[in-house]
């Protein structure tokens, strides 16, 4: 009984600790990409 309880947790936590380290990636890469096009001056060229 024990061992059937913990064979559907141990897999759920280890996803859910997967998925909040891949978010928490996205996330970080997402905001320096954001601040770098920030700190970028305004294209002046022609579009």
């Amino acid at each position: 009984m024990v061992f059937a309880i913990l064979a559907y947790i141990i897999p759920l936590m280890l996803a859910a600790v997967l998925l909040y380290y891949v978010i928490r990636l996205g996330v970080k890469h997402g905001m320096r990409s954001y601040f770098a096009e920030v700190k970028r001056p305004p294209n002046s060229g022609s579009d």
